[in-house]
């Protein structure tokens, strides 16, 4: 929602590192301009849902073209921000349900004439479906949390650390990569560590080794030297 008004923003926001990497600030209080202030119905995975005051629908490919940036940069800028448990998020295809985590404490106190309301049915008098409260849903049985730009990757908070040690670099991108493949294959896994880890053995194995450059290098220089003898 977009409606005239402003929002609230605590100076130790500051006292955070991650905050002065490029673009994070800017997409966060991006997000929190754009979140609604009261209840809105909208449309997500073909349902009506009502969207509650710090919850709000983006299509992060126009938040990667407005801010001029890549589409995976976004993604790990919004992996961070809910790793920092500042958002929560649901995605579909389309769009993302973005939360912001304790908006009613920061921007609702005092702040502006609106109450949280549960509406059990719309103006037309149908069932309008609420979103379902994603903090509850970030836990499944096994007590993993689930990570992914399509949500459907689960590591326990043990597992995820080792994953930062092993590849402290890359980690998200390693993330992203088996969440965009499980969502664009349907594949399921068992232990997702362990299926990073095989991914990561596996790319090793692809890489040519150092004899096998010399040996290339080698041949084409022997193929080089023929030519030139003819």
């Amino acid at each position: 929602m977009t409606e005239n008004g402003w929002i609230k923003i605590h100076r130790s926001i500051w006292d955070n590192p991650w905050m002065y990497k490029p673009y994070v600030y800017d997409i966060w209080s991006y997000i929190l301009c754009h979140v609604n202030y009261q209840p809105a119905e909208v449309i997500f995975e073909g349902k009506r849902i009502t969207l509650n005051p710090g919850q709000g629908l983006f299509k992060l490919r126009e938040m990667s073209v407005l801010f001029k940036i890549p589409l995976t940069s976004l993604h790990r800028i919004i992996n961070l921000l809910k790793n920092e448990t500042q958002i929560e998020t649901q995605t579909s295809p389309r769009n993302t349900v973005i939360t912001v985590v304790n908006w009613q404490k920061y921007q609702m106190n005092g702040t502006q004439n609106g109450t949280q309301v549960e509406h059990k049915r719309n103006t037309s008098g149908t069932q309008t479906e609420h979103l379902p409260i994603i903090k509850e849903l970030k836990k499944n049985k096994k007590n993993k949390n689930i990570y992914g730009t399509y949500q459907n990757v689960l590591l326990s908070d043990e597992e995820l650390e080792k994953l930062k040690s092993e590849f402290p670099s890359d980690y998200l991108e390693r993330i992203e990569r088996l969440s965009e493949y499980i969502a664009s294959t349907g594949k399921k896994y068992k232990d997702f560590l362990a299926t990073i880890r095989s991914w990561s053995r596996n790319d090793q194995k692809k890489k040519p080794s150092w004899n096998d450059a010399q040996a290339g290098y080698q041949g084409a220089l022997r193929k080089l030297e023929g030519l030139i003898d003819e």
